[in-house]
């Protein structure tokens, strides 16, 4: 080169200079060389980026020196990566990306040719995609005097399986097995029954033939279900919107003691016992022992007896829950003492009272 490279800081001299430690061999900004080297840099072993990590080669010219001080002049503008290509799921986020050289650039992505509003960085991100989001997508990079269309981006959207089918809840009793069947079932779409509390997988997957489907559980307690649905090609993934449910009945509980009168008398109506209830029944059996000591009207949580005449002695009041499942245990027993009632005797035509 002919004219003064326009070092920053060179040495005054040249060999074993005093400042030769201190000297900054980088060129000022308005140095020739910058953007001047010859396009051909075959066999120069030339790294891609200057000490400074800038590009060495700009609009086909190396700079020479150690380092380009990172100038660039109004230049071409230069792709070197492209946005590709992509197949998601509907639901899925997408991101897109291009790498573009050069000075000033501006960024304009479009959707199947038109300016989306927003869109002007180097990169794309759609999220939560759905079928209209599938198009062709590029981006419009230019500078003051540059410009270049990326390749053209085109994004596929496969929908999820179907997960609006019926499926049905059910109860059963305590160690029963429940089935839960699953109507209207795809071909090539795999159905997997989880726990909805922890997502746990309950049993092997079935793949769908346009029949039902049906899944066998056994849980211990109610229990509620998820089913996940994916399709065998497209690897497409959603879950049933409807939540099977499996009731699990289990035998009522032994109640409390009943508690009420514990003396009465023979021919005594609508007394009232009680007991605190048993868990999981639904309703309750009383008791009376002898049965001839009375009869009961009423099976609830309270029971009203009515002592029969010409009845006396000691009673046993008890009582157990029910439900579906069956009557649960019967409760410890409470002692009623029916007392005879005062007997009355005609004498003379004078009514006198004679206590048995």
């Amino acid at each position: 080169m002919d004219s003064d490279p326009l070092f920053t800081y060179p040495s005054l001299g040249y060999g074993n200079q005093p400042d030769a430690l201190t000297a900054d061999w980088t060129v000022q900004l308005n140095s020739p060389v910058i953007n001047a080297g010859t396009p051909d840099t075959t066999g120069l072993n030339l790294p891609p980026f200057d000490i400074n990590g800038n590009l060495w080669s700009i609009e086909d010219a190396i700079s020479i020196g150690p380092s380009s001080k990172g100038i660039i002049k109004e230049t071409t503008v230069r792709l070197i990566q492209h946005p590709v290509s992509q197949t998601k799921c509907e639901g899925d986020d997408v991101l897109f990306v291009l790498e573009a050289i050069g000075s000033n650039l501006t960024y304009q992505w479009k959707k199947n040719g038109v300016d989306m509003m927003g869109e002007t960085g180097d990169s794309l991100q759609l999220y939560n995609i759905t079928p209209a989001d599938a198009a062709r997508y590029k981006c419009y990079v230019s500078n003051s005097k540059f410009a270049v269309y990326s390749n053209t981006a085109i994004l596929r959207v496969e929908p999820l399986p179907d997960n609006r089918l019926i499926i049905n809840d059910t109860s059963i009793y305590k160690g029963d097995t429940a089935l839960l069947i699953l109507q209207n079932t795809s071909k090539n779409t795999i159905y997997q029954l989880r726990l909805e509390s922890d997502n746990s997988l309950v049993g092997p997957p079935s793949t769908g033939i346009g029949n039902p489907i049906y899944f066998e559980v056994s849980p211990l307690d109610t229990t509620r279900y998820n089913v996940f649905i994916s399709h065998k090609i497209t690897g497409c993934q959603t879950e049933l919107q409807l939540k099977p449910t499996v009731k699990v009945i289990h035998h009522p509980s032994k109640p409390d003691t009943p508690t009420g009168p514990v003396n009465a008398c023979e021919a005594s109506l609508n007394i009232v016992y009680t007991t605190k209830g048993a868990k999981n029944a639904t309703s309750y059996n009383w008791y009376i022992t002898p049965p001839i000591a009375g009869t009961i009207t009423n099976n609830g949580i309270t029971s009203e007896f009515n002592w029969n005449n010409d009845w006396s002695g000691k009673a046993f009041v008890t009582v157990n829950g029910k439900n579906d499942y069956g009557n649960g245990p019967i409760s410890d027993t409470l002692e009623v003492v029916i007392n005879p009632l005062p007997e009355v005797q005609e004498i003379n035509s004078v009514s006198s009272v004679i206590f048995r």
